[in-house]
């Protein structure tokens, strides 16, 4: 890092701009130069302005905020540092502002302005890389590579903390090292390494716990086991085939007897169904006439829709020649109506257009009148408007001459006040520089202050380790108690958890756990098992039941199914019927428009016979249609379900037979396993079978519980046992640290009485130098002559008069500049007005000319239109002539239109008559020929007359209703015919199989018996298996369990080992190790810049304390002295070089080209200065820019490069010297 200029405006004594450029040629040529200047000059604060624009503090000031800002100039409102640097090979700029609100030297502070910005070499523009304070303290030390701390211990050696590292005790300089390289890191990994120790040797005593947990079988005893398993396994191979065998007989014989009962069951229900269908004998006679009258039911309704087309033709005939006359007479009024409103039309027409021949010339003289009248209106209003601007000009011009009057009055006063005031011009002059001291001597008194407050505070400090120590002691006793009572508590535990196992290994417990947890197991599958067989029992009987009541609704579907076919067919064939003579009666409109031998428009004929005789009308022609429609509409729709329900039928048949057959087959499969479990029985399977094996598991359940409950109590001592112990080595390591802290107690009130004694002198000392300052700037206020101070009186009441004074001075030669401003800018607005006055009266005059000439002209225009029009509105005119046409217009035409309907109804009348007369001898001769077919049809049915026809007819729902009870019986008992036969061949099929002799009971007891070897064997088979694998489960558990332990061993010694080399509780053993490196690195650093400096002097740890110094004088012969014995000026050389080889440590990851000393050389004499110049110039061999600070003449002559910061008036300094330029 390496700075190349620094810009500072209004910081502390230095006002105004300034810039210096660290680039300028004599830097680069010496290296080395001086910043010098009297004390107070303000030397540090160029020191200051780097801090602030690169971290926005100060080693004097911490922070700088909104609520206080003591950096910036007294009476200034801004305050600005600018730095340009360079790092890492590109430029950068980092600037921090302040201002005051409304740029006044009183108002309030405003929040900082930071930036850090970096130069673009190609575009040679700054690129914007932070603006907030956050990002800002986040991206500088990550581009210098150093924070804060590391800066002012690297690159600015501050004024006052130059000789801080040495003076310091040995605790504070481990910080400091801390802070400075980061080793602050190996506490941490100290602390974290004998906490991984702790976790690790915990994690190696678990497994080892796991490992002696449960142990395997022998290879005897695991042998036997599978010899076993295998003799058992064949012999439940053979016992499953004849297990097979004996349930294949068992179902033979079951089927048998239930065929036989279906069998018996099916003959008695036909019987039953026969002597129904001959009662039906009588009701089947009844309804067979009863369809046949229902057949001629079209026919009948034909006739009779005939006999309504004659009436309604024969009415339709007559009314149709009552109106012809009617119209004849009609028609010649409308002929006259006619001609008379044709001429109306022709005189409207000609009256319209001579009146806009008129309204043309009429229509122009309004537009020129209304041009005219808004000329004049414009005119009026801007004369009015001309007229009041002049006026308000006239008197805004006279009240600015009163005002300029006003002012020279006051500015005269003003003048001659400032001329009487040259104390008040005295006190503003001199103000900075008295408000300066002023601060210094707050400083010494807020330092005072602080003295004793921190005097204070180590008092309380002391006295409060007096009080831990005396605490303290009491805890050492209370954790050696705590020690012996954990241990009779790990002796009373260890009795109770004998006593538990009761003479038995952990082991044994949990392999009594483990048989009980199978038989629960085996005991939950058999109930289930038997829950199943029980299910399956009933399923099959449902099965059965369900396909007996499936054949016989299929049976009766499929009847219903044809009847209502049959039914339907008929009830279309009526319907056509029925839809014919509805055609008929719906074509009348259209047959009244036929004419005899004109081809008829649908058909072609020329005959139109229905329209000279059309038939009687049936006014209950549209209702018998509907109901026939509706009931065709609802036998389809049972046909539509029918077909869909037999559908259905069949389709859940097929399913329910192979349902059967899966459930009979899985019953079984269920019995065979069900009668394995009750191999004494000689019965069937018990109905409290699943109650038996409930109490079983029950009893089996309580026992596992108590089993388990033990394990856990024993699992609970152990992990208390466990934790105990810990417990113990927890309370161990407290007791080590208590045993440490007191010892760390004893030595920090020590240190603490040793600081409170230095404190004190440091209090007397302040003191005495604020009384030696508050004097001297007495005497400066006394020497301003202004009678109205007291130089006695307290400072900051003088400073305040001082200030108010000087303030006055400021706000009064203020105000007389902002007068003779006001004045010259009132009079060029004077000027201006009197101009614009001028021109505004000249306006007026022209627009008053104008606005007589347009008034003339509208008056002219308004007679010639009253002369030609009078008032009349042209548009009213126009439209009352207009309206007038279109009436007669339309008047005319609807007389035109009306003759001509009436031509037209005339015509279709007469042709409509000669049509109705042609109609009517049709209808005579249909009439006939249907009643000779009527009266053929009632013979050929077996009806004498149309009366017995009529006693033979039945309602239609009571036919359908009877015509189904009839179709379901016969339906009924063909399926039971068909279902006695089909179980007959069926039974005559299985007796033929002839699988066995037994009966249904010898053979269940034969299926119990072995079923109940083979539950035996099973529960031998399973037991063994579970016996196996759960030594096959500890085999792989323990041998995972000892690879883990063999690999967390070594894990363990590792970390072991590690612990003991650097791990530690409070992580002092690494620290203090690393430490101890770290310094011999300062001291060889340091080593290296005191050979430059003194070869008289060698630094060196102390044997006793690590972090402590000693000096090696070689002129004495190479005695150790320590560092508390040196002189003023030994001790400066001493500091110097610890301060070069801090520098040179907090900078080994980045490279430093600059560097400022802030500190006084007056300790040193001639020679020892001279070592120290020429050590400090050596290093510009690396081309570093080294500047020092100091008021020594001597330094003055011995470095040519100089900045010197020269006091003019009021507290105020400036700069001079290579580089330095006012302003950015």
């Amino acid at each position: 890092m390496r700075i190349l200029s620094l810009y500072v405006q209004n910081v502390n004594s230095i006002r105004g701009e300034w810039n210096i450029d660290f680039r300028h040629a004599d830097y680069a040529a010496n290296g080395l130069f001086a910043i010098t200047g009297p004390t107070g000059a303000g030397k540090s604060t160029l020191l200051d302005a780097i801090c602030l624009a690169l971290y926005g503090r100060t080693p004097r000031i911490n922070a700088i905020s909104p609520s206080g800002n003591e950096v910036m100039s007294r009476g200034a409102f801004e305050c600005e540092c600018r730095l340009v640097f360079e790092a890492g090979g590109r430029d950068y700029l980092a600037g921090w502002r302040q201002n005051r609100a409304r740029k006044k030297s009183d108002g309030k502070l405003q929040k900082c302005d930071v930036r850090l910005l970096r130069l673009d070499p190609e575009s040679g523009q700054w690129d914007t890389l932070a603006s907030s304070l956050t990002a800002m303290g986040a991206l500088v030390p990550e581009i210098t590579g150093l924070t804060y701390e590391q800066f002012t211990r690297s690159v600015l050696l501050a004024q006052g903390s130059f000789s801080v590292f040495l003076k310091s005790k040995p605790d504070e300089r481990a910080v400091t090292l801390e802070q400075i390289t980061g080793t602050d890191i190996y506490s941490e990994i100290s602390k974290r390494v004998q906490q991984r120790h702790a976790a690790e040797s915990n994690g190696l005593n678990d497994l080892k716990a796991k490992l002696a947990y449960r142990t395997p079988l022998s290879e005897t005893a695991r042998a036997d086991l599978s010899d076993r398993l295998a003799r058992l396994e064949r012999e439940t191979a053979d016992s499953n085939k004849q297990l097979a065998t004996t349930n294949e007989a068992l179902a033979w014989r079951r089927s048998v007897d239930r065929l036989i009962q279906t069998v018996e069951r099916t003959t008695a229900q036909t019987e039953r169904l026969k002597e129904q269908w001959l009662g039906t004998s009588d009701q089947r006679q009844r309804l067979h006439k009863a369809e046949h009258a229902a057949a001629l039911v079209p026919t009948r309704e034909k006739l009779l829709l005939i006999e309504q087309q004659q009436t309604l033709t024969r009415s339709d005939l007559s009314s149709s020649e009552t109106k012809l006359s009617q119209l004849t007479q009609q028609s010649a009024r409308l002929e006259e109506a006619s001609k008379n409103a044709v001429e109306t039309e022709l005189k409207t027409r000609t009256a319209r257009e001579t009146l806009n021949q008129l309204l043309i010339q009429v229509r122009e003289i309004d537009t020129q009148l209304f041009e005219a009248e808004r000329q004049r209106r414009d005119r009026s209003e801007q004369l009015a408007l001309l007229t009041a601007r002049g006026t308000a000009q006239k008197n805004a011009l006279t009240t600015k001459q009163e005002n300029r009057a006003a002012l020279l009055a006051k500015q005269d006063r003003l003048t001659q006040w400032v001329q009487q005031h040259v104390e008040c011009r005295t006190c503003d002059e001199r103000e900075d520089e008295l408000a300066g001291d002023y601060r210094a001597i707050e400083q010494h008194r807020e330092q005072c202050r602080e003295t004793n407050r921190a005097l204070n505070s180590e008092q309380d400090l002391a006295e409060q380790a007096r009080q831990r120590l005396h605490v303290h002691s009491p805890r050492v006793r209370s954790l050696e108690e705590q020690i012996r009572n954990k241990q009779e508590a790990i002796a009373s535990q260890e009795t109770t958890r004998r006593s538990l196992l009761n003479g038995q290994s952990l082991e044994y417990w949990k392999n009594e756990v483990e048989s009980l947890t199978e038989r629960i197991t085996l005991l939950t599958c058999q109930r289930s098992e038997l829950r199943e067989y029980f299910d399956a029992q009933k399923a099959v009987h449902d099965h059965v039941e369900q396909c007996h009541r499936t054949d016989e609704r299929l049976l009766h579907l499929q009847e219903r199914l044809q009847a209502t076919r049959q039914s339907l067919g008929q009830y279309e064939t009526h319907r056509n019927d029925l839809l014919r003579l509805c055609a008929v009666e719906r074509l009348a409109k259209e047959r009244e428009t036929l004419i005899a031998e004109v081809p008829c428009p649908l058909c072609g004929s020329l005959h139109h016979p229905y329209a000279m005789t059309p038939p009687e009308a049936d006014p209950d022609m549209k209702r018998r249609l509907s109901d026939q429609e509706a009931l065709c509409m609802a036998t389809l729709e049972q046909v539509r379900t029918l077909e869909h329900e037999v559908l259905q039928q069949n389709g859940r048949k097929q399913l329910l037979e192979q349902t059967r057959v899966e459930a009979q087959e899985r019953l079984a499969l269920l019995t065979t396993r069900a009668q394995s479990m009750f191999a004494d029985t000689d019965a069937a399977i018990p109905a409290d079978a699943i109650e038996q094996l409930d109490a079983a598991l029950l009893q089996a359940q309580t026992d596992l519980s108590r089993l388990k409950e033990r394990l856990a109590n024993l699992d609970k001592l152990s992990q208390c046992l466990l934790n105990e112990q810990r417990a113990i080595d927890v309370v161990r390591v407290e007791l080590d640290a208590a045993r440490a802290q007191t010892l760390r107690l004893s030595s920090l009130v020590e240190q603490h009485e040793a600081k409170i004694e230095l404190l004190k002198q440091t209090v007397d000392k302040l003191e005495r130098h604020t009384k030696e300052q508050l004097a001297r700037w007495s005497e400066r206020v006394a020497s301003l002559h202004v009678n109205a101070l007291d130089a006695t009186g307290d400072p900051k009441a003088l400073l305040d008069q001082i200030h108010s004074l000087a303030q006055t001075y400021r706000d009064r030669n203020q105000e007389l500049q902002g007068l003779i401003e006001k004045r010259r800018d009132l009079e060029m607005e004077i000027r201006i007005d009197a101009d614009a006055l001028a021109s505004l009266e000249k306006q007026t005059q022209e627009s008053a000319d104008y606005l007589s000439e347009t008034e003339s002209k509208a008056t002219a225009l308004q007679s010639r239109r009253h002369a030609l029009f009078g008032k009349r509105s042209c548009e009213q005119e126009e439209l009352d002539a207009r309206r007038a046409h279109e009436a007669a217009r339309n008047q005319s035409l609807n007389a035109r239109n009306a003759l001509e309907t009436h031509r037209q109804a005339l015509s279709g009348l007469q042709a409509k008559i000669a049509q109705l007369h042609h109609e009517a001898d049709r209808l005579c001769q249909s009439e006939d020929a249907l009643r000779e077919q009527w009266r053929t049809e009632l013979t050929q049915h077996g009806f004498e007359s149309t009366e017995s026809w009529a006693a033979a007819r039945m309602n239609e729902q009571d036919v359908r209703r009877q015509r189904e009870d009839v179709d379901s019986l016969r339906s009924t008992l063909e399926a039971a015919e068909k279902q006695l036969r089909e179980s007959q061949n069926e039974l005559e099929t299985q007796r033929t199989l002839n699988l066995s002799d037994r009966s249904s009971q010898e053979l269940t007891r034969a299926l119990q018996t072995i079923q109940a070897e083979i539950q035996e064997k099973s529960s031998q088979i399973g037991e063994i298996k579970a016996q196996l694998r759960s030594d096959d489960d500890i085999l792989k558990e323990q041998a995972a369990i000892r690879v883990q332990v063999q690999t967390q061993e070594a894990v363990t010694e590792r970390w072991s080992q590690l612990n003991q080399l650097i791990g530690s509780a409070d992580g002092k053993k690494y620290r203090t190790f690393v430490q101890g490196l770290t310094f011999d690195t300062l001291i060889a650093y340091a080593n290296d810049a005191l050979f430059n400096l003194s070869r008289r002097y060698v630094l060196t740890r102390n044997d006793v304390d690590n972090l402590d110094l000693d000096v090696i004088d070689r002129d004495m012969a190479g005695i150790k002295r320590s560092c508390d014995n040196l002189s003023g000026g030994e001790t400066f050389i001493i500091s110097l070089a610890l301060a070069l080889g801090l520098s040179r440590m907090a900078s080994r990851n980045v490279r430093i080209d600059s560097l400022f000393l802030d500190e006084g050389f007056g300790s040193l004499d001639e020679e020892s200065l001279e070592k120290a110049l020429t050590a400090l110039s050596n290093l510009n061999q690396d081309r570093k820019l080294i500047g020092i600070i100091s008021h020594v003449g001597r330094i003055q002559d011995r470095i040519p490069v100089r900045i010197e910061v020269q006091p003019t008036h009021s507290g105020v300094s400036s700069l001079s010297g290579p580089g330095v330029t006012k302003g950015w």
